[in-house]
């Protein structure tokens, strides 16, 4: 699911942004895409003794795309609620399992709860879009800019 679902669909959803000219839904869409697979070959790696990433390294890797995140969030304010919403609940979810791989263990329950909840903004987010091609009106708004 990580490298087709999470990578692939991800990745092509960027190249249909870029084609409309949306420039965050492409950065968006393409970087966690490249998350994905990325975090799928550390883990096929680690599992079979290609690449053992022992220490922090998944960590550090984690933090990465939180700052990736903190960016994308700060965009986010200045177009929807809705989307702002789903990037203040990922940089929040990113933010506890960086604590979680580096000494926190506690969180990572806490963590998958709070990404659960930022699924569910995003699917809130997925409908709103596919609602208004299909109605031809909001159906379900996601609210002006917060910025």
């Amino acid at each position: 699911m990580a490298v087709i679902f999470g990578g692939a669909a991800q990745l092509f959803a960027g190249f249909q942004e870029m084609k409309v000219g949306n420039n965050f839904g492409f950065c968006a869409f393409t970087g966690y895409g490249a998350f994905w697979i990325s975090f799928a070959m550390i883990l096929v790696c680690k599992r079979y003794d290609v690449f053992p990433s022992e220490g922090n390294e998944v960590g550090w890797f984690l933090v990465a795309f939180t700052l990736f995140t903190a960016i994308l969030w700060v965009g986010s304010l200045k177009i929807s609620r809705g989307l702002a919403t789903v990037f203040t609940l990922l940089l929040i979810g990113f933010v506890l399992l960086d604590l979680e791989h580096f000494g926190c263990p506690g969180l990572k329950k806490v963590a998958a709860l709070e990404l659960i909840g930022c699924a569910l903004a995003a699917l809130y987010g997925m409908a709103h879009g596919i609602f208004i091609d299909v109605f031809g009106r909001d159906v379900l708004p996601m609210g002006g800019p917060v910025l």
